[in-house]
């Protein structure tokens, strides 16, 4: 997914998950932490930005941003709005990061958590692929998010 910016506009178990996901694949799905809030992720290298499910972000119990919200747009050209948006602390295998998280409603999208390349693509953020496993390290400080 990519992001539009159109200006003007707890505890979650993987069980949630409601695809079936292949020996291949489970690889990409790790445990992570939301404002301290600990939420099934799946990786997604190709997706421009990361997100979270309405009903996962009202779990974590954190309140939201309605203003300037984005249009995320997809596969053939697709578009979700999205319900909000926050600035979150998100971990992963012990690496953090800060990044405004996209809030999308329940039924675009079949993962809890969804982190993309606001995520993985910081500068601080080393991920080493093997054909069964992702590995993280964290490498010089972590940035603060500043927003535009």
């Amino acid at each position: 997914m990519r992001v539009e910016d159109r200006g003007d506009v707890g505890v979650v178990d993987s069980s949630e998950v409601t695809t079936s996901v292949s020996e291949s694949n489970k690889k990409y799905f790790k445990t992570a932490t939301v404002n301290g809030s600990s939420v099934t992720a799946f990786i997604d290298f190709g997706s421009e930005c990361s997100m979270i499910r309405l009903s996962v972000f009202r779990k974590i119990g954190s309140c939201y941003n309605v203003n300037k919200l984005p249009v995320l747009r997809g596969f053939g050209n697709s578009s979700v709005q999205c319900v909000g948006k926050q600035i979150v602390q998100i971990v992963i295998d012990n690496v953090e990061a800060n990044l405004e998280l996209p809030i999308v409603p329940d039924d675009v999208m079949h993962v809890p958590l969804l982190v993309g390349q606001t995520f993985t693509e910081q500068p601080h953020v080393i991920i080493r692929r093997t054909s069964d496993s992702l590995e993280r390290t964290m490498g010089g400080i972590v940035p603060t998010y500043q927003q535009k």
